[in-house]
């Protein structure tokens, strides 16, 4: 197994490893009170509450029962998950010029999608923690916000630098070479003897006597 093999090999284990930690917490007055993985996002799961919400007031605990039961999948989420997938499977299962582009398709496309996750969940948190707030009352001085974990962050990186090393090592196919022709020094091919006789050649008949 090739170098670089192994290390695209190793990215895309490490990417599809960080789907299963949290990617999204959502906080109220500074209190966690949901999360959510990378594969949540992708399928749709019920928010994980932590377990310290009980013990951070009962604002923080009411907000908590606002949180849906369960979050709906998240299309770039589900791309950026197949797409790390993908590129897994193509650094085990191909070789040359074809693992490389298809580990560089599969990194690029998982990075950009958590990039558009990011931008599509992020609209969608806002809105809920708004009406969230709305629920609880705007006077009582509750903050809900929430935040892409560093590990969301990291598994974007990951991949994006997956598809880099797959870039840097795109194999370029050799030029065509008709079989029988022998490469030449200054890289063409070296022309081939014509037969003596040959019509042009340079060889000799003989005739024959009358």
């Amino acid at each position: 197994m090739g170098t670089t093999r192994k290390y695209s090999l190793g990215l895309f284990a490490a990417a599809l490893l960080l789907f299963f930690f949290p990617f999204v917490t959502v906080s109220c007055n500074g209190v966690p009170i949901g999360s959510l993985t990378g594969v949540q996002l992708a399928i749709g799961a019920d928010p994980a509450p932590p377990d310290q919400v009980g013990d951070a007031g009962p604002a923080a605990a009411a907000a908590a029962e606002l949180v849906p039961d369960e979050a709906a999948p998240q299309p770039m989420a589900l791309l950026a998950l197949v797409a790390t997938v993908a590129g897994l499977g193509a650094a085990v299962f191909l070789r040359g010029t074809a693992a490389a582009k298809a580990g560089f398709l599969a990194g690029m496309t998982g990075a950009m999608s958590l990039v558009g996750l990011q931008q599509s969940v992020g609209g969608d948190i806002r809105e809920g923690a708004a009406k969230v707030a709305s629920q609880l009352g705007q006077n009582g001085g509750i903050i809900i916000t929430f935040q892409f974990t560093e590990l969301f962050w990291l598994t974007l990186m990951v991949l994006a630098a997956a598809g880099v090393l797959n870039y840097m090592n795109w194999d370029v196919s050799p030029p065509y070479s008709p079989p029988g022709a022998a490469p030449s020094p200054g890289g063409g091919h070296a022309p081939t003897a014509e037969p003596a006789g040959a019509p042009g050649g340079s060889g000799t008949t003989g005739t024959g006597a009358p």
